[in-house]
């Protein structure tokens, strides 16, 4: 045996420092292997609205009405939804029946909470079940699920009126409740976009903040806030803009505890005569303007010098492409012809003063970190490929070479370097990661982006067809099997599916979420009502269960009932268990490794801690 494998097995032994321990821990890891894959959802461009998004949570995307419809049959149509109540919001409903103090509904509800989280436990081992139970109910949650002691409903009575001689029964259902919406989820995938266009992006990432286990995929408005916590100072002014724009301002005020009072004194200043919405929009886009002159012209590398656009002003006239377009507005007071992207020293103050406010709001890099330590640009999970946006293609649908940090970098290996770089800027303010944050933003080569954005020209130009934004070629090749296959395989899956958000799917106009034949799916369907018009649905869950990979489409009220209908994309040729999954080869490989140690230790080359002396000698 090497002297590397030896010492890696002689750290196992520490865990595991007998025979009998390494023995029980490969029964346990069989034993999890043969269980049913977990439940994942997949949601996408969430877009600060946390209301909707708090009760697609809750229902489980309508799972949780679906297990009670089938197992408790019997049941009037009225139960049912009471007990869904119940599940959503616990603490709501429990205060309402406090006040009727009947403990028949106490007797009545456990039952059924302890059937239904039996059903939705059946996947799981007991060990990783102990694991979600609250640690003040832990024993109480073993025995109902798992125990053999309680039988019957004159049991489940005792249990209810021992809870209330201490006060506890009312706690004890929540936490009921609670656990049961953990079983109904194993994981959770948020592919991007939690900000902006919705009022509380903030009390978004405080939910997931909650939530036992989630993965985010960043999106180009979570990049954005990023590259604004991280100090680039045209991200923050983006982030104002849309802040103006999207009417998320309690956000930015009362969310992170940003001041916004000098951007609304000098814009009440600077433009009298419009209203105060419009006048902070207007100052905050000049200076946003300005400071992404800056970055452009200091990174020729972004191919971005067709954005220049503050020096192509001609009195009430803009020169594009060698032609002279009218503006709509051409009081640009705080422009100098001669120095065009320079801050004046009003815009100086307030984006210094910005600055120190987004540095200083602690609640905004609390969430920044969260993203980080949850987040990357890309996931590749069971089988399926996980990112916001696009992979850069050229129309040949090959991959576009984008020079950045003095390499070529393209698929896979343009992804990781992103992956690396982003978190380089915030972390150790690596000036030129800081400066990505912008083109990851708004740059045409950017995975986040992958569209030619036209701010300037759709805020100050009326010609549509001038301000329209071409996309990436990867768009193009949406349904295009072969490509999506190259895809797949530049990330090493040889069989499964892309998964991506960014672009609503329009079906009203006939387009559908399921892509090349199944091998892609498109889950952002327009959560923000901003987009309910153009899409006619509102949004996606993806759920992969150990049977199917369905789509849920979501209602456009905030209502309870939150799906619209179901689209099977794929049904498996047989049930999906954990050895079939990423997690069952990690516990493959320990497996082996178990098995080396157990070997070692009948060898002789690591000493059982556990064999007595006496033993040793006979």
């Amino acid at each position: 045996m090497e002297i590397r494998q030896t010492a890696y097995l002689e750290l196992l032994a520490n865990r595991y420092p007998s025979r009998e321990a390494v023995i029980e821990e490969i029964i346990n890891l069989k034993m999890i292997l043969s269980m049913p894959k977990g439940t994942e959802y997949f949601i996408s461009d969430i877009h600060g609205e946390d209301i909707k998004f708090r009760r697609i949570l809750n229902n489980c995307s309508g799972v949780i009405q679906d297990k009670i419809e089938t197992i408790f049959k019997d049941l009037s149509k009225e139960k049912q939804t009471a007990l869904c109540m119940l599940i959503y919001e616990p603490e709501k409903t429990i205060e309402k029946v406090k006040k009727q103090n009947n403990w028949n509904y106490y007797h009545e509800s456990l039952i059924y909470l302890v059937l239904l989280a039996k059903e939705l436990s059946s996947k799981y081992t007991r060990s990783k079940l102990k694991k979600m139970f609250s640690k003040q109910y832990a024993y109480l949650f073993d025995e109902l699920l798992n125990g053999q002691n309680i039988k019957n409903n004159e049991q489940y009575h005792e249990i209810i009126e021992i809870l209330a001689t201490v006060d506890k029964c009312y706690s004890f259902l929540i936490e009921m409740c609670n656990l049961i919406k953990k079983l109904a989820v194993d994981q959770l995938h948020i592919l991007g976009d939690l900000y902006d266009r919705g009022p509380r992006g903030d009390k978004v990432i405080d939910l997931l903040k909650t939530y036992h286990s989630v993965d985010i995929q960043w999106g180009n408005h979570d990049i954005l806030m990023i590259g604004a916590a991280a100090g680039n100072k045209c991200c923050i002014a983006m982030v104002v803009l849309n802040a103006f724009k999207y009417d998320s301002l309690e956000m930015i005020e009362n969310g992170y505890g940003i001041s916004l009072k000098k951007v609304f004194q000098e814009a009440r200043s600077l433009y009298p005569d419009m209203s105060m919405i419009a006048a902070c929009k207007k100052l905050m886009a000049i200076i946003m303007f300005k400071l992404e002159g800056q970055i452009i012209m200091a990174h020729p590398e972004y191919q971005l010098n067709d954005k220049l656009y503050l020096d192509k002003i001609i009195d009430n006239k803009i020169m594009i492409d060698n032609h002279l377009y009218p503006l709509n507005d051409s009081d640009f007071k705080t422009i100098d012809p001669a120095c065009p992207y320079q801050l004046n020293d009003i815009e100086t103050e307030i984006i210094q003063e910005l600055n120190k406010n987004f540095k200083n709001s602690s609640k905004l890099h609390n969430h920044i970190k969260f993203l980080l330590n949850n987040g990357s640009v890309y996931k590749i999970c069971n089988h399926n490929l996980l990112f916001h946006g696009c992979i850069p293609l050229d129309f040949y649908g090959n991959f576009i070479s984008v020079d950045l940090g003095n390499q070529k970098l393209a698929g896979k290996k343009y992804f990781d370097y992103l992956d690396r770089k982003i978190r380089s800027g915030y972390l150790e303010k690596d000036k030129d990661a800081i400066d990505l944050y912008w083109f990851l933003w708004s740059g045409r080569l950017s995975p986040f982006c992958g569209r030619d954005l036209k701010h300037f020209i759709r805020m100050f130009v009326d010609d549509p067809k001038l301000g329209k934004e071409r996309s990436n070629a990867y768009y193009m090749y949406l349904n295009d099997e072969n490509v999506c296959m190259k895809i797949l395989k530049e990330f090493s899956i040889n069989n499964g599916h892309i998964i991506n958000g960014h672009t609503p799917v329009k079906i009203k106009d006939g387009q559908s979420p399921v892509k090349a034949n199944g091998k892609l799916v498109v889950i952002d369907g327009g959560f923000s009502p901003q987009y309910y018009q153009q899409t006619g649905n509102s949004g996606y869950t993806l759920i992969s269960d150990s049977y199917s990979l369905m789509l849920r489409s979501h209602c456009h009220e905030i209502t309870w009932q939150t799906t619209l209908k179901d689209e099977l994309i794929e049904k498996y040729s047989k049930r999906l268990l954990i050895k079939d999954c990423d997690n069952g080869k990690r516990i493959m490989e320990r497996i082996k490794d178990l098995e080396l140690l157990l070997q070692a230790y009948r060898d002789g080359v690591i000493h059982d801690m556990m064999i007595s002396d006496e033993e040793t000698l006979n």
